[in-house]
């Protein structure tokens, strides 16, 4: 094949009037840029993926080596290139020769790099399914297992795991630190961070088993400090579930936030172990959620029956606003780290604010009442 079209060639330029040598040098040119093109995009993809271990540097020295034999000499590592007098006595069919290597080494390239994605978005989902097994995440995030069709599908599908991956491992991360806060402190807890801080330095560098490993290492080394303060993680926890549970708020807030405590508190009664404590952590935060949510909601009530009863033409003494919003209790639960005390404070906010809340609405109801028969009223005083 490339005889002939060595043969055609030679016809084109014998009509052409354009001399042998000059048509060598542009077409050596032409040729050589394709080739500079796929080296400067392969050195791009290894230099961004430095885990690709190509198998095709050798077909990549073998072709630079039959360029430089025709009198193109190329810098493999920039794609740069010079051109030597020797190409001018070149022979064209070389040339067309590795025209067709070039194009054999690209798609040798765009399969070695898609098989390469197809690997690592299997291994990230992995990570991602055994950092949810492990309740190091609340969620499975799922990436795409598909590479695409061309690098450029592949690098932009594999960029948006390395993102998700990234991501899921700050998570796990925090919920890791998040086992050291409280009232209960470890002893030990510079070896943690270290290990945490390794586990972030390798997400970083892509090595995300290693950094699961550290997150595990440090989540163990919690767990021995805590093995004996579980117990009295999950009795607080316990504790405020039932303040909720035997609480009037139910008639005061969104029905979601109700659905949520539920659901959480079913999730306590299957915690069992301190092996379990980065989830029971995971579930104090949720409950503590949850709580402020309904203070929130009760605070805003009132707080939009207390501005309508200000604004509205009232007798002396009928209303004052209450001292519960003064207290501002949602901010008081942001603010303790204690969830024994949090607890107590709950249970103070909505007591006051449950109770300030049914006056505030009768008030109100009567206002809107009176709103409406005051006229009425008024004709049949007038008229006495």
């Amino acid at each position: 094949v490339v005889i002939g079209v060595g043969a055609y060639v030679k016809g084109v330029i014998a009509q052409s009037g354009t001399s042998e040598e000059q048509f060598v040098t542009k077409r050596a040119r032409s040729i050589s840029q394709e080739f500079q093109t796929v080296l400067r995009e392969f050195n791009e993809i290894k230099t961004n993926y430095p885990n690709w271990d190509p198998g095709v540097e050798a077909q990549i020295n073998s072709i630079a080596g039959d360029f430089e034999k025709q009198g193109v000499k190329f810098d493999i590592e920039s794609g740069s290139f010079e051109t030597s007098d020797q190409v001018k006595s070149s022979e064209i069919e070389e040339f067309e020769r590795l025209s067709g290597e070039i194009n054999t080494l690209e798609s040798n390239i765009r399969e070695e790099f898609t098989n390469f994605t197809s690997s690592q978005l299997a291994s990230m989902n992995n990570l991602l399914r055994e950092l949810s097994d492990k309740n190091l995440v609340q969620s499975t995030n799922t990436i795409s297992t598909s590479p695409g069709h061309s690098l450029d599908d592949a690098t932009d599908t594999l960029d948006d795991a390395h993102t998700t991956c990234s991501e899921s491992i700050d998570t796990a991360i925090e919920t890791v630190r998040n086992m050291g806060r409280g009232e209960t402190r470890a002893q030990d807890l510079e070896s943690v961070d270290a290990e945490l801080e390794d586990a972030k330095t390798f997400a970083q560098q892509r090595q995300y088993d290693s950094s699961l490993n550290s997150i595990l290492e440090a989540r163990d080394k919690l767990r021995n400090q805590f093995s004996g303060s579980f117990e009295d993680k999950k009795e607080s926890i316990e504790n405020l579930v039932e303040a909720i549970d035997q609480s009037d708020v139910e008639r005061f807030v969104d029905p979601d936030s109700i659905d949520e405590f539920e659901k959480l508190r079913e999730s306590i009664s299957g915690l069992d172990s301190a092996l379990e404590l980065s989830e029971l952590s995971q579930t104090e935060s949720r409950v503590r959620r949850v709580a402020e949510d309904m203070v929130a909601t009760i605070e805003h009530e009132l707080d939009k029956k207390d501005t309508t009863l200000n604004q509205a033409d009232l007798p002396a003494g009928y209303y004052t606003t209450p001292e519960a919003l003064e207290e501002r209790y949602l901010s008081q639960l942001e603010q303790t780290d204690s969830l024994d005390e949090f607890t107590q404070i709950w249970i103070e906010a909505t007591e006051k604010l449950t109770d300030e809340l049914d006056i505030a609405q009768t008030k109100v109801s009567v206002v809107e009442a009176y709103d409406d028969v005051k006229d009425t009223i008024q004709k049949e005083l007038n008229s006495t």
